[in-house]
């Protein structure tokens, strides 16, 4: 998200025009690029523009973060506003006022959408799309992201200028250079300790000088060190997502304690500042649009989904009921509305909207997933149990979302919640929907809860990790740390090996002694039966062994309580073995 300086008389008039559909007269214009649709009430040279230069500036991402060819993907929908007055009714709230931005990303079900008011002063009116794209591919390559590195990166990256086949990037901010000239600085403890809940980063006077520190920090952090910039910041990303203290981190991975870092980041602002060069072949070839003009019924949808995936929905069901007004056959808007009489637990109109949407669309993958979500909300609103044929149901229903869809984040949740076997398909899906969202802290829970049904307790605990410091609000924080709390009591004292399983022991009693072969020494470790051990396949689903005494020749890996003082006739208690694909 990216702020703007102030609001005034145009926002009270936007304000307004949510009570009445768009103006006749005002025409919307879509134009498609291979990753980016934009829709906008601008003219269709300007539009054009915008898709051209947001497809070079990703090109530029790719030569700046060294990315790959990416999966196939819808293309980011960009909602074009021309002005301040059609943008305002579209803000984002920050307890229940509007924000102060110019523009700001929102991650929809199946797509994602930036938003912009194209009306800005800024210097280059195409920043403020630079900034929000960078997000999106920023959140796909780096580990969590505290929020003055996910901002101050942002902005490094959308200052930058093109040709002869480079990329220079990093070029100075006038605006924060002037800001940070003027303004008192935060102290450096307080900036890393802002997170995207704090008032100062969501309203007030103070946000100004915190994007131009966020700014300043990630520049210096990145060019204004002797040693490789992004593989320092890398080490600090690494050290925070694994718990460590934001303080302690950075002065780990920048070698400099914050009261000597902001020394020299006072020094380094004070001089000329460096210009990254990189090699970016092809980042002046032509870019190929083609453009149309939008029926009302689908802009109404656009801008109905957008406020929807805002969580306004009073004014979503006005935008969408005005799409299926003016096209009864309009899936997505039928969808859409089925979503939100979903999240106000109107069951019945839900089920309605959500059949209409399936009659004119059987393929419409986001349907078929709210299909299922309908029925497992209202069972559980009525305490009820999903019998085995309903779920059955439910499962194939979101099955096929996920084949049509991997990226639906919300179909592969659900599916991995109500179906987790086999587990290691579902990592693999909730892990792809979670790069491509990887705010949703919902899906790192779940991922956490399918890396313990296999007893990796390491992936698990990352997972919940990432998820913590990425989290927004104080329920899910609570809710993070108590899991925390449990795993971390949970593995206390206990190790893990990996190495074959050479043999069986059975001593009278019934105790069984398993012979492991690791790294070091064998190790002999005891279960009190055959049932007093944790058993799993490498693909995570428990399973049941019948052992036989003696020699035996598999691999394992094995978790285990060590034996207490000196080594007996055991070197510990066997808590679970996971016998590895062969």
């Amino acid at each position: 998200m990216i702020r703007r300086s102030a609001l005034h008389l145009a926002y009270l008039l936007g304000l307004l025009a949510l009570a009445r559909p768009a103006a006749p007269d005002e025409a919307w214009v879509r134009v498609r690029s291979a990753h980016f649709e934009v829709l906008s009430n601008d003219s269709a040279e300007r539009a054009r523009g915008m898709a051209a230069r947001l497809e070079q500036f990703r090109r530029v991402m790719s030569a700046v973060l060294q990315r790959g060819p990416e999966a196939a993907e819808p293309p980011v929908v960009v909602l074009a506003f021309r002005n301040e007055s059609s943008f305002a009714p579209f803000l984002p709230l920050y307890h229940g006022r509007p924000q102060e931005v110019d523009g700001f990303f929102q991650a929809g079900a199946d797509r994602d959408y930036i938003a912009v008011d194209m009306d800005t002063a800024r210097d280059d009116p195409y920043e403020v799309l630079y900034h929000e794209y960078a997000h999106v591919l920023l959140n796909r390559t780096l580990s969590a992201q505290p929020l003055w590195v996910a901002e101050g990166l942002a902005e490094v990256f959308s200052r930058w200028q093109a040709g002869a086949g480079e990329v220079r990037v990093g070029q100075p901010a006038r605006d924060h250079l002037q800001l940070l000239r003027r303004e008192k600085p935060l102290p450096l403890a307080r900036l890393l300790q802002i997170d995207s809940t704090s008032p100062l980063y969501n309203e007030g006077e103070q946000r100004g000088i915190f994007y131009a520190q966020s700014w300043a920090l990630a520049h210096w952090a990145l060019f204004g060190r002797p040693s490789p910039g992004a593989a320092d910041l890398q080490v600090f990303l690494a050290g925070v997502a694994a718990g460590a203290d934001p303080a302690r981190a950075f002065a780990s991975a920048f070698g400099a304690e914050l009261p000597a870092a902001e020394r020299l980041l006072a020094a380094y602002l004070a001089g000329p500042l460096p210009v990254a060069r990189f090699d970016a072949p092809g980042v002046d070839d032509a870019v190929v649009v083609s453009g149309d003009t939008l029926g009302a019924a689908e802009v109404e949808y656009r801008l109905g989904d957008l406020l929807l995936a805002g969580s306004r929905l009073a004014e979503a069901r006005r935008h969408l009921q005005r799409a299926v007004a003016l096209d009864a056959r309009f899936a997505p808007a039928h969808e859409a509305l089925g979503h939100a009489a979903l999240r106000q637990g109107r069951w019945d109109e839900a089920r309605r909207e959500l059949r209409m949407a399936l009659e004119a669309d059987p393929n419409d993958a986001v349907a078929l997933f709210r299909y299922a979500d309908a029925i497992v909300r209202e069972t559980s609103a009525r305490n009820a149990i999903l019998g085995e044929e309903r779920e059955a149901e439910v499962v194939a229903a979101l099955e096929r979302a996920v084949a049509l869809a991997p990226q639906l984040a919300d179909a592969c949740d659900l599916l991995a919640r109500l179906r987790p076997e086999p587990s290691t398909e579902r990592i693999a899906q909730v892990s792809t929907a979670l790069a491509r969202d990887p705010g949703r802290v919902d899906l790192g829970l779940t991922l956490a809860g399918l890396y313990l049904r296999r007893n990796d307790f390491a992936s698990a605990r990352a997972a919940l990790l990432r998820a913590r410091l990425l989290a927004r609000d104080d329920t899910h924080r609570f809710l993070l740390d108590h899991y925390l709390a449990r795993l971390d009591r949970i593995t206390a004292g206990t190790l893990e090996v990996k190495g074959t399983l050479v043999g069986l022991e059975c001593p009278s009693g019934g105790a069984l002694r398993f012979v492991v072969a690791g790294p070091a020494r064998p190790l002999r470790l005891e279960a009190p039966s055959a049932n007093g051990v944790f058993l799993y396949g490498g693909d995570g689903r428990q399973v049941e062994r019948t052992f036989t005494c003696g020699t035996q020749r598999e691999a394992v890996r094995a978790w285990y309580r060590p034996a207490e003082g000196k080594a007996g006739t055991t070197d510990g208690t066997l808590i679970s073995l996971v016998f590895e694909a062969r």
